[in-house]
Parts: structure tokens; C-alpha cells; sequence
């Protein structure tokens, strides 16, 4: 935070028209962001996230061997207790920034942070459980059950691979119409002309809208603004 306040790029972010919160609001709003991500994420993918679980406690009861680890039920309880809360406290560090600067929530991709550190917790908690369970619920039946969950998160795991390997068609496509729009860009500056409409892309194929929108604020939307900023001309918007 103490780099983001005095860093030479407030300038920049000064003149974006974004309403940034003071500071005594940040860990508030920081607060209250990490919460929604975690609650918005767990509801949002719960499959995903169950897999996971599954796939770390049974790492754990795997583990366990000969030795023990004298976890008992009060050293779990603790454990997940200050897991739970180094998790939180992390993920609302990486809120910081974003709500202090723009009083939001950081981008799906600004995100990507805050989701590693919640897998590393949960995957970290599931381990401990699942230690726990190696030496409080012994059996054949624990390792089989076990081995099954691993073997099923690993189906997953590649069925989840082959299904964003179908969408490569689609990002081949909307890179042929980037290329088209920079030709596009490219000659209309060269003929002096610093306005320019661009054409549409149509990404419902791979779930990803248009960085351009087709309404909005024209030439001073954002994306436009930042595309005019990167080609030297006066704006850039789609074709209507």
C-alpha cells in the first residue's frame, strides 16, 4: 500500500474519473470484498472446490504412516482456527489495492491471487483433516475410500482439461479478428483519419465478452481510451 500511495502512476489514475476511498475506509472495504470473493467463489464453483477438498484430505489420510503426528481434536480445532484466519487476512491484503484506488473489487484476472491463496488454505486445512482422520478412523475401507476420491479428482482434472481445449477454435478466431482490427487501425491512421470505428467480435463461443463494448461512452470509454493511448489516435470504438 505504501508503494501504491506514492508511486508516480496516481498521476495516470488521478484523471480516470474513479472514485478512490480514503484511506481510514480501506480496511473496511477490504474486509467486506474478501468476504463476498470467498462466499462468491465457494457458491460459484462448489464443485471444483469439493474436488479439491476431497482430493487434499485424502492426500493427507494417505500420508500417514507408521508414526504419529499426535494431532488430537483440540490441535485440529486450533489449527484450522488460525488457517481459517491467515486465509481471510491474506485474501483481504490482495483487496487492498483495488479498493483504495477504485473502491471495487479487483478484476477477474486481479483475482487470481486471492484465488491461490484460498486454494492454498483450503488445501492446507483438507491435509490436516484428513491427518487427523489416518489416525482416528483406520481401516482398508479408509485407504480404499481414499484412493477412489484421488482417482476421481484426477478424471476431473482431465475432463476439466479436454473441455478448455475445445474452446482453442474460438480464441484462434478472435485473434484473426484482432489482426484485422489493427490492419483496420493501421490504414485508417495512415490516411489521417484519428477516429475509428472497428468491427465487433463476436466471443459468445468461448464466454468472453468484447473488451470494446457496443455501447457505453463511445470514444472516452475506458477500453477505447486505453486502445487510442497504445495506437496514437484521437478514439476507437465499434461499429454500432
Amino acid at each position: 500500500m505504501i508503494a501504491l500511495i506514492v508511486s508516480p502512476s496516481n498521476a495516470r489514475v488521478a484523471n480516470m474519473d474513479a472514485k478512490r476511498s480514503s484511506l481510514l475506509s480501506v480496511p473496511f472495504t477490504s474486509l467486506r470484498h474478501a468476504a463476498a470473493f470467498i462466499f462468491l467463489s465457494l457458491k460459484g464453483l462448489p464443485l471444483p472446490h469439493a474436488v479439491f477438498i476431497g482430493m487434499m484430505t485424502s492426500l493427507g489420510l494417505l500420508s500417514v504412516n507408521e508414526r504419529t503426528t499426535n494431532l488430537n481434536l483440540k490441535r485440529v480445532t486450533v489449527l484450522l482456527a488460525l488457517s481459517t484466519l491467515i486465509t481471510y487476512l491474506l485474501i483481504v491484503a490482495i483487496q487492498a489495492p483495488s479498493a483504495y484506488f477504485y473502491s471495487a473489487t479487483p478484476d477477474p484476472r486481479g483475482q487470481s491471487l486471492a484465488r491461490f491463496t484460498l486454494l492454498l488454505g483450503l488445501g492446507f486445512m483438507a491435509w490436516i483433516t484428513g491427518l487427523w482422520l489416518a489416525e482416528n478412523f483406520s481401516g482398508k475401507w479408509v485407504t480404499v475410500g481414499a484412493a477412489l476420491v484421488m482417482l476421481v479428482g484426477f478424471a476431473y482434472t482431465a475432463r476439466n482439461i479436454r473441455t478448455i481445449y475445445g474452446e482453442l477454435d474460438g480464441f484462434v478466431y478472435r485473434a484473426q479478428v484482432w489482426d484485422e482490427r489493427d490492419a483496420i487501425i493501421e490504414e485508417a491512421k495512415a490516411q489521417g483519419i484519428m477516429l475509428i470505428e472497428v468491427p465487433v467480435i463476436d466471443t459468445e463461443q468461448i464466454h468472453t465478452r468484447d473488451m470494446f463494448g457496443s455501447t457505453g461512452k463511445g470514444w472516452t470509454q475506458f477500453s477505447e481510451n486505453c486502445g487510442a493511448r497504445y495506437y496514437g489516435v484521437d478514439g476507437l470504438k465499434v461499429k454500432q
